[in-house]
């Protein structure tokens, strides 16, 4: 992705903009008030089905973490506290 914003870019963004601005100066005000309305009701139900899914979803994990086999941590090198082994070995400096 670019990170950089184009003159055309901007050119576009404006005039969606401006449409945008057009479509609501021409709507009644209870108009525009139901609408503003209807979309932070529509914000707030998603954020509640969010946060339900949460937590009907974290028995499931703390469960998860008491049924997890611990058994294949020995191959990890860090499970015994050392780091892994190396397999160039370091330059000796102090040999030239």
């Amino acid at each position: 992705m670019h990170n950089q914003i184009s003159l055309r870019m901007i050119f576009v963004i404006t005039t969606l903009v401006a449409v945008v601005i057009a479509c609501f100066q021409n709507l009644p005000q209870g108009v525009i008030v139901s609408a503003f309305m209807a979309m932070l009701a529509m914000l707030v139900v998603t954020f509640a089905l969010f946060a339900v899914a949460f937590v009907f979803m974290l028995p499931f994990a703390h469960l998860n973490k008491y049924l997890d086999d611990q058994s294949d941590d020995g191959s990890s090198p860090f499970a015994q506290d050392r780091l892994p082994t190396q397999i160039v070995p370091p330059i000796d400096r102090g040999a030239e």
